[in-house]
């Protein structure tokens, strides 16, 4: 985030700029530990009324206790269970990314086919 939108969490920043992301790029955002990532995450997955709203999506964490965490964020605001099973949001951990990813190479599957089911990758880690 810029300079004069220090103290912002990141929905109301995206709200405020609209930034414009490109379809089949890597769109980072880079933001301190507590800034709303996740907050603004859950808000594309949930809010079919944002710009950034996103039909399929794949959330990666680094802990189980952050996978939960966004699965817990999920169910209290959609009533719905994320999981592989679920269309609108997938949580896995970095480790089972891992995994799938050697499964595939193993047995020479496309991984362009599996990462085009989704149309949102989220790849988040908890610093605290």
């Amino acid at each position: 985030m810029r300079g004069d939108d220090k103290g912002m969490y990141l929905l109301e920043y995206m709200n405020k700029q609209k930034p414009i992301f490109l379809q089949g790029y890597c769109n980072l955002i880079e933001c301190q530990c507590g800034s709303g990532k996740t907050h603004w995450s859950m808000d594309c997955i949930n809010n079919k009324d944002s710009i950034y709203y996103s039909e399929r999506n794949l959330y990666v964490t680094d802990t189980r206790a952050l996978k939960e965490s966004v699965q817990n964020d999920y169910y209290k605001t959609t009533g719905r269970v994320a999981s592989q099973h679920n269309e609108n949001l997938n949580v896995i951990t970095y480790q089972t990314l891992a995994n799938i990813i050697q499964e595939k190479l193993d047995k020479r599957e496309s991984l362009r086919d599996y990462f085009r089911q989704y149309d949102t990758i989220f790849l988040d880690e908890d610093r605290k």
